[in-house]
């Protein structure tokens, strides 16, 4: 052996190799497993968004099922309050005013979505209209309506009169937004009442 030359033994090269070889092994693992770690938590963030998505969504679906029981249950009081307290008014005014010669209709409308897709929503109205007036299209004539706002937890009061009994020219009167409760009969009364007296 040349003195020049160091010799190294052949398992220390051996062992050496062995161990830069693991190590790369390792390190390959290694980022393998950082990449599959990396994998699940962009799947669990995906997962958490998606929950999140779904129980936002539950959350819409129960207010509007929340909101369509509460206006069911309100039209429900309305056409009690309409069967107890509107319709009674309106008819003994009726058979009054028919009583003088004077035909009056009173027209129910349900809720109902029609065919256009439209909302109409649930009312009642009464009409009074002179002998000489029944030519005139029905809603030239004076009338007084209540209709059930559901959405808006609201009862509103419609009313046309004549503007003068000289001028039957009619007109729209003032709108009213109250709530249920306030509608009563004497309350009923008193509106058709300010309808008649530009009538007759």
């Amino acid at each position: 052996m040349d003195s020049g030359q160091i010799a190294f033994p052949r398992h220390q090269y051996t062992t050496f190799a062995l161990e830069e070889k693991m190590a790369q092994e390792f390190k390959s693992e290694m980022n393998e497993l950082l990449s599959s770690r990396l994998q699940v938590m962009k799947l669990a963030a995906y997962e958490d968004e998606e929950k999140a998505a779904l129980e936002q969504l539950y959350l819409v679906e129960l207010d509007k099922k929340k909101k369509a029981v509460k206006e069911q249950m309100y039209l429900m009081e309305f056409n009690k309050k309409k069967k107890d307290e509107i319709m009674p008014v309106m008819k003994k005014i009726r058979n009054y005013i028919t009583s003088l010669g004077y035909p009056v209709e009173i027209e129910e409308t349900d809720d109902v979505v029609s065919l256009d897709n439209r909302r109409i929503d649930a009312s009642i109205v009464i009409r009074f209209m002179r002998v000489e007036d029944l030519r005139n299209p029905v809603y030239h004539n004076p009338f007084f309506s209540v209709t059930c706002d559901k959405g808006s937890q609201m009862v509103v009061l419609r009313q046309s009169i004549l503007s003068s009994k000289k001028n039957k020219k009619s007109g729209n009167g003032p709108e009213e937004r109250i709530p249920l409760t306030y509608v009563n009969q004497n309350l009923i009364q008193n509106k058709i009442h300010e309808v008649l007296k530009d009538i007759f």
